[in-house]
């Protein structure tokens, strides 16, 4: 009765082995220590074009393109030196050959085994020509989309060659061993900077946008999907916004480090300018907040227009980020100065990061997830250098910030 029972077990695992060979998805074929074919399943022959009469005895090369059985035959043999199951060609494309000479998309596997004193090796074989046609269409779609940033990229591409000539002229102009090794260490940690920052602020709005094509195509042209639509399109439209914003600190940056940012003073009325500041920044504010002018002393003022503005304009893009509360925005008299002040009642600045704010590409620890160059104090600190004036700020960490501009009410 017990050998009834083992024979009957041995009996059943034969038949689902002949089973899963038989009515695999996968292509299956087994092939000797030199590569000839000796089985294939239902799959394989159907895959490939033959049958198992015309395979049976060729070598696998038989499957393998033309242009690739130079390579296959040199991977043949430093397998069969040390056969390990191992997926055939990682990291590559890989196709096989059809009997009508259609090349075929495939991922396919290998494991070694010994059947009756015989070496054998295993193939699974899948073919992939869907998923190579559904990444095909993905990459073209995201190529359309990269077309829209083009000449952006190439600006930074500029500026990104002109910091390494720069740095490659700095380190070869050092004079001494200890100077040549600080100035290495900043360097370094500006590249990780950059590199940090470059890698969030450009990754994600092109993860969203890759996303909300997905979903677009996904959608179709059927109206009941309109308004989802039009959401994606707009996601779409605010990243691409962004990243052209994020290149706009590059290109003012390399302007003002070429020297091409000057300082060209005209009289014009400040509380006319500081209220169309506001209006412009109207869109950005958030549910619920404002910004509350404060405009105290004489209207008129010999300045930079252009650089006053961007300044202002970025301090209280800044606040309107960091903070869910009304901003304070003021103007008022110290002599012949004026002081400007921007106070927001947002998460304010660890102490451990104060003294680096106007540093590039530094951004505090607790701004991670709002976008952001780390270039826009820097900015403001070069453009308030052209006109002669300062800038300072207080802040309390989780309760807000206040910057200061400290300026001569007129400049000849």
């Amino acid at each position: 009765m017990g050998n009834k029972k083992k024979a009957d077990i041995l009996f059943d695992y034969k038949a689902i082995c002949e089973a899963i060979f038989n009515h695999s998805t996968e292509a299956i074929i087994i092939a000797d220590e030199r590569a000839n074919v000796l089985h294939a399943n239902p799959t394989a022959q159907s895959l490939f074009g033959y049958t198992l009469e015309e395979l049976y005895g060729q070598n696998v090369s038989l499957l393998v393109p033309h242009e690739y059985r130079g390579v296959h035959e040199n991977h043949v043999h430093k397998y069969s030196n040390n056969p390990h199951p191992r997926s055939m060609a990682e990291g590559m494309e890989l196709f096989g050959l059809s009997k009508t000479g259609n090349k075929i998309p495939i991922s396919a596997s290998l494991s070694p085994a010994i059947i009756n004193d015989q070496k054998i090796t295993i193939a699974l074989i899948i073919d992939i020509s869907e998923l190579k046609e559904s990444k095909d269409k993905l990459k073209q779609l995201n190529q359309e989309l990269e077309k829209k940033v083009q000449d952006r990229t190439r600006e930074l591409a500029s500026m990104i060659n002109k910091l390494e000539n720069t740095n490659t002229e700095l380190e070869n102009t050092q004079k001494d061993l200890e100077s040549a090794l600080e100035k290495e260490k900043e360097l370094n940690e500006l590249k990780t900077r950059f590199v940090s920052m470059a890698s969030h602020e450009f990754r994600t709005p092109l993860s969203t946008i890759l996303s909300s094509v997905s979903l677009l195509k996904k959608y179709g042209t059927d109206s009941k999907f309109d308004e989802k639509r039009e959401k994606h399109y707009e996601r779409v439209s605010s990243n691409v916004r962004n990243l052209t914003n994020i290149l706009n600190d590059f290109l003012s940056l390399d302007k003002l480090q070429a020297g091409n940012i000057t300082c060209s003073p005209s009289p014009f009325d400040l509380n006319s300018l500081c209220k169309d500041i506001i209006d412009e920044l109207e869109s950005q504010l958030k549910d619920n907040q404002k910004i509350r002018l404060d405009f105290k002393g004489d209207k008129q003022v010999i300045l930079d227009q252009n650089l006053l503005k961007n300044s202002c304009l970025n301090l209280l893009s800044n606040a309107i980020k960091y903070s869910e509360k009304d901003i304070f925005f003021s103007v008022n008299e110290d002599g012949n100065d004026l002081i400007i002040k921007v106070k927001d009642q947002g998460i304010g600045i660890p102490e451990e990061d104060k003294q680096h704010m106007f540093e590039r590409f530094f951004r505090a620890k607790n701004v991670t997830n709002i976008q952001g160059t780390g270039l826009g104090l820097t900015i403001v600190k070069r453009y308030l250098d052209l006109m002669s004036g300062t800038i300072s700020f207080e802040s309390n960490y989780g309760e807000g910030t206040t910057f200061i501009i400290t300026l001569p009410r007129s400049i000849f």
